[in-house]
């Protein structure tokens, strides 16, 4: 099982990445730079106007992310899986924000993309990436429970 000390710096860990993205984006919208706003989901879903549709969708993998979190947070077989699910909850709880407040995704970061064109993310995306991408290298090369 995890000490004490470890699950308080992971939870300590997913509420600073959440608070970052926070102030990022009211320091975007505050200073006028270039946006773009996501009405939809990955891909393009639900872009149609479909805003509960999406917002449901979101709040679903939330509640999926921070229940896969609390589980590796109290397990030993989980440890390794902490600091990604972390990253995981952290992005999906700051989109889910931006959904309850502005009623979109607040996007800042233009990416070019020679296939798609321009992509634009934002902090919780690059969380959700990088969570991602660390998750699925742990399950393809666990390291046995230690952290």
């Amino acid at each position: 099982m995890l000490r004490a000390g470890r699950r308080r710096f992971y939870i300590f860990f997913a509420l600073m990445l959440y608070a970052a993205d926070a102030a990022v984006k009211r320091f975007v919208l505050a200073s006028g730079c270039a946006l773009s706003f996501n009405e939809g989901v990955s891909f393009g879903l639900f872009r149609n106007g479909e805003a509960e549709a999406a917002a449901v969708m979101n709040a679903a993998v939330l509640a999926v992310l921070l229940f896969a979190f609390a589980r590796a947070l109290r397990g030993n077989e989980g440890a390794g899986l902490c600091a990604p699910l972390a990253l995981l909850a952290a992005g999906a709880a700051g989109n889910f924000t931006d959904r309850l407040v502005y009623g979109r995704v607040v996007d800042w970061l233009p990416l070019p993309c020679p296939f798609f064109g321009t992509l634009w993310i934002n902090a919780a995306d690059l969380w959700l990436i990088a969570g991602a991408g660390i998750l699925v290298f742990r399950l393809f090369f666990p390291r046995g429970g230690r952290d």
